[in-house]
């Protein structure tokens, strides 16, 4: 794989070890708030890293 597609799955496998993230899911009422709370559990801070965080957000918000 690429070294842009190793960084991007290195992003989404932090994102789903982040600690309470489950019931995080359960208790954000937008989308919008539980990408916040990552990205704040991250630390995350360029763009195109909330980018990423954002889309991961997305697929695991709508797989709910």
């Amino acid at each position: 794989m690429s070294k842009m597609g190793n960084y991007i799955l290195g992003i989404e496998e932090d994102v789903f070890a982040i600690d309470g993230l489950e019931e995080q899911v359960s208790n954000s009422e937008t989308v919008t708030e539980l990408s916040n709370w990552v990205i704040e559990k991250l630390g995350t801070t360029t763009s195109f890293d909330k980018g990423i965080v954002k889309d991961v957000v997305n697929d695991l918000w709508e797989g709910v």
